[in-house]
């Protein structure tokens, strides 16, 4: 809905896309204002069911509002997972990956662009509660993500990683099969010894850009 700010009432409204919530099991979703055009805001939306096999269903959709009680749907992005499924993180990010100046979407794990496409998956990245993107140091080109991992079976713990590619640039595990739940993790300017982010969790604070502990946990 595109609500009225100062009374509450509706002005537009529209439903979710039927491929998502037609689907049977437990769902979520999250909504955004973003650009896909590079001019005009949209509603970016995000909505996730799980299957009975504990699979899940993924549906990204941008909508645009120009007045009155219509709300149009730019695209949408059904994405079915069979086995093994991405978990994704809680959170949905909106952000110019590629400074196009339009916005993409991100989870924890895999990127949509703004035409609606899927930008990449992140490969062994599950479910995590915590994930950030941003410019990490003045000199980066393009964007960096940092993320941390709830039970990941391959003993993934936290990663570190080229937002605008999905190119993985360093991660951070236990051996396989020991499930660890890293509950929170952050990046950072904490450190005045270094020009750029520290990222950390429970492993210690590193220097992101080069993968140095700089203190220890």
């Amino acid at each position: 809905a595109v609500l009225d700010g100062a009374r509450g009432t509706p002005l537009a409204t529209r439903q979710f896309p039927a491929d998502f919530y037609a689907q049977a099991g437990r769902y979520g979703t999250q909504l955004g204002i973003g650009y896909p055009d590079g001019v005009n805001p949209s509603i970016y939306f995000w909505g996730r069911n799980r299957n009975k096999d504990k699979s899940f269903n993924d549906v990204f959709a941008s909508w645009s509002w120009a007045g009155g009680s219509t709300i149009t749907q730019n695209w949408s992005l059904p994405l079915r997972w069979a086995a093994p499924w991405p978990e994704a993180s809680h959170q949905l990010r909106i952000i110019d990956l590629d400074g196009d100046g339009k916005d993409e979407m991100m989870t924890g794990n895999f990127a949509v662009n703004s035409d609606g496409s899927l930008r990449y998956v992140l490969p062994g990245v599950g479910h995590g509660d915590r994930f950030y993107v941003g410019k990490f140091s003045k000199n980066q080109v393009g964007m960096r993500g940092y993320g941390v991992q709830q039970n990941n079976p391959s003993g993934l713990l936290e990663y570190y990683y080229d937002a605008t590619n999905g190119s993985m640039l360093w991660t951070h595990s236990n051996a396989p099969g020991k499930l660890v739940d890293v509950g929170h993790g952050l990046v950072g300017d904490v450190d005045p010894r270094f020009p750029v982010y520290e990222a950390w969790s429970f492993s210690g604070l590193y220097n992101a850009d080069q993968n140095v502990v700089t203190e220890p946990n």
